[in-house]
């Protein structure tokens, strides 16, 4: 029986590689082709040299990859689409955020770091709502 994809290999392994898991078929280890831009982290000591005093200028100051506007608002940079999602999704010690304003009354020395995901890296972990990327955020009395 024909398959009604007949290219369904090579997106099972486009998926895969983006995703840095094994192909089924090869068994060998898929490798994204620019996994170093997927993820980066911000230690506390980072945070700390930044000089931010609210966890919300830690964020401008040490996050290359967004805008935090003053209005509380967070686009991804470089993307102007009406129609495309722009806002990524922030997540406080495991707790998806729906209100940054508690972010701009958190002092900066209570971070423990700052890890932000840009997709395919943040889609295979939270899901397609995610394709802006993730912020997550460790305080040093959360549990994640």
């Amino acid at each position: 029986m024909r398959s009604a994809f007949p290219h369904r290999s090579l997106l099972v392994a486009a998926i895969l590689a983006a995703s840095g898991c094994a192909h089924p078929q090869s068994g060998q280890q898929a490798s994204a082709p620019n996994s170093q831009g997927a993820s980066r982290y911000v230690s506390q000591d980072q945070i700390r040299r930044s000089g931010a005093t609210t966890a919300w200028q830690a964020l401008q100051y040490t996050v290359p990859f967004y805008r935090f506007e003053a209005s509380g608002k967070v686009r991804h940079r470089g993307v102007g689409s009406i129609i495309l999602h722009d806002q990524p999704k922030i997540v406080l010690d495991g707790v998806t955020l729906t209100e940054v304003s508690m972010l701009m009354a958190m002092p900066a020395t209570d971070l423990e770091s700052i890890r932000v995901m840009n997709a395919p890296t943040a889609t295979t972990y939270y899901g397609t709502n995610s394709s802006a990327g993730v912020i997550v955020i460790r305080t040093k009395t959360g549990d994640d």
